[in-house]
């Protein structure tokens, strides 16, 4: 199975965010945002995005910040999707709803 590509997961995360705009990310007990859903939280964005893409984040990378998973994972990227991933994922993390987290991203780091 072959890694997604960041236009997939933007994608996939604009999806997520459209489709749940309102939503505010809860961690739950945690100090930190986790990517992948458990009893006390619901799997933050992008993890939620890896997932529906049928490549759930690696546990050992759970809670990383966003840009160094991608790099991690060599998701191939330009400086600007990197940010953009960034300032998606922090204003989740800060407890922005989703649609607004983007929102800011694109205002931010614009992709187009």
């Amino acid at each position: 199975m072959t890694k997604p590509t960041f236009a997939a997961l933007e994608s996939k995360v604009r999806e997520l965010a459209s489709a749940n705009p309102d939503f505010v990310y809860d961690r739950g007990d945690y100090i930190s945002c986790r990517y992948n859903p458990d009893d006390l939280q619901p799997g933050c964005l992008f993890g939620q995005a890896f997932i529906a893409l049928g490549h759930p984040i690696p546990m050992h990378l759970d809670t990383r910040p966003i840009d160094t998973v991608l790099r991690i994972l060599a998701i191939e990227m330009t400086p600007e999707e990197e940010s953009w991933a960034w300032y998606a994922q922090k204003g989740q993390d800060r407890g922005k709803p989703w649609g607004e987290a983007v929102k800011n991203a694109d205002r931010l780091h614009p992709l187009s």
